[in-house]
């Protein structure tokens, strides 16, 4: 990362085998122009590369308030391994910054009023109620005259009104 217009990273030393399967992707790396191009955009790496035979690759950088990280690379192909360099040269030069974890604490309140676990309410709860099929009216009262007809479902519907109340209480 820049501070100031400046990148922190100062050293790079790259560690891999001539020989092991787990440096294969940094040799192929070395044998391209990709690092070279990438060394050439960014003059204030000193890069350096050490061959270690039987160790495993990996990247150790200096930034330049002395912070220093060690970047493995094993099995990694060579566009993986120019991204983790790149990573190197964005970082800032020291771990993460932690949180002070202070809440904030104030004398005012707030506008929006104090929150408590339950600010929206409960939902209601709706109990599942069975349909009751409605009994059918007699065939005897759809044969019978109008005036007829009227006064036996008004004494129908008072039934029906009379067991509802009975199951309601």
């Amino acid at each position: 990362m820049c501070s100031r217009g400046v990148f922190q990273l100062q050293n790079v030393k790259l560690q891999f085998c001539d020989w092991g399967g787990s440096s294969k992707g940094v040799r192929d790396l070395l044998s391209s122009n990709k690092l070279d191009e990438f060394l050439e955009k960014n003059p204030s790496i000193r890069f350096s590369a050490y061959i270690r035979t039987g160790a495993h690759p990996c990247f150790h950088t200096e930034y330049i308030n002395g912070w220093r990280c060690s970047i493995p690379l094993l099995n990694k192909c060579p566009d993986e391994v120019l991204e983790d360099l790149i990573q190197a040269r964005n970082r800032i030069g020291h771990r993460s910054w932690p949180h002070s974890g202070t809440k904030v604490i104030s004398t005012n309140p707030s506008i929006q009023g104090i929150w408590r676990p339950n600010i929206w309410g409960t939902t209601q709860i709706f109990e599942e109620q069975k349909l009751r099929k409605i009994p059918e009216m007699p065939i005897n009262i759809r044969m019978m005259s109008p005036k007829k007809k009227a006064d036996k479902e008004k004494a129908w519907q008072e039934t029906i009104n009379i067991d509802l109340k009975k199951k309601v209480t």
